[in-house]
């Protein structure tokens, strides 16, 4: 996958038009049981394009969600998978491989899935975060007026530029 095959992706991806499934559908043949989310983001992180997605708030995307955070505290791997229709590339030699690999210079992607094992090295999982709760966000508000307290106001806001530019 070449760099930039997934920029006319994009707009499909803001649209909300790629879903995310649990392990390509193969539960029910891309049903109600696989289809677990939405991506929301597909963004470029040097080589890498990260994904974000929202899952459903269904029995079968709670079940995701649980699956993944069990990953993520038990320090296990992951993986995703895509499911897209080429739309430009070409065959390149390289190393000792005698027929060379595909280049995919563009792609359309359908879907990503939840799978035990990536397609592609390095398609892993990275992290769940959630929705923040009423308790969260107070919690957040106490600790920032306590900050505030003890650094002042113009002390505390240096210090979250400088954390933001990190």
């Amino acid at each position: 996958f070449l760099p930039g095959c997934v920029d006319k992706t994009r707009a499909k991806i803001v649209a909300r038009k790629v879903k995310l499934f649990a392990n390509h559908g193969a539960e029910d043949q891309y049903g109600i049981r696989t289809h677990i989310g939405t991506v929301t983001a597909l963004t470029m992180a040097g080589d890498a394009e990260v994904m974000t997605a929202e899952l459903f708030d269904t029995d079968e995307g709670q079940h995701a969600k649980r699956y993944l955070e069990a990953v993520q505290k038990s320090g296990a791997e992951s993986g995703l998978s895509i499911g897209f229709h080429p739309r430009a590339g070409d065959w390149a030699p390289k190393g000792d491989n005698k027929y060379g690999t595909y280049d995919y210079s563009e792609i359309e992607m359908e879907e990503i899935s939840l799978a035990p094992r990536q397609a592609v090295p390095g398609a892993v999982f990275t992290g769940v975060r959630h929705q923040p709760s009423a308790e969260d966000v107070n919690g957040v508000r106490l600790l920032l007026r306590g900050l505030r307290t003890t650094y002042g106001s113009e002390q505390l806001l240096a210090l979250l530029r400088e954390e933001d530019a990190l």
